[in-house]
């Protein structure tokens, strides 16, 4: 019963180390918080101009696609500033896995 609940203390940390990782990388800096703020008011943009009644056929699907355009470039570079953090958990999931994998060998 003792290696099982050391599994799951084990487990539990390293998730924790995870998400504290995560954040410090990628959550907490200016760039993902700028980038967040980007897709949040293209989304709102593109909704009002898709609802809008108003405007030309060709102009207003013009200006449409451009929003279409920036929500999907800073969707990507929020996907690339996360890819960052996606390594490190990677790493230190392993790393989490060879520990209990070298506690428990014998048993």
């Amino acid at each position: 019963m003792s290696d099982f609940v050391a599994v799951v203390v084990l487990s539990l940390l390293s998730s924790a180390l995870t998400e504290a990782l995560s954040y410090v990388i990628v959550y907490r800096t200016e760039a993902f918080q700028r980038l967040k703020a980007k897709v949040i008011q293209t989304e709102t943009r593109l909704e009002e101009e898709k609802n809008a009644v108003s405007g030309s056929g060709k102009h207003r699907q013009r200006r449409i696609d451009g929003l279409e355009t920036q929500l999907a470039d800073a969707r990507r570079s929020a996907g690339s500033l996360q890819m960052r953090a996606t390594l490190v958990v990677g790493l230190v999931q392993m790393a989490a896995i060879y520990a209990v994998g070298t506690q428990f060998s014998g048993r």
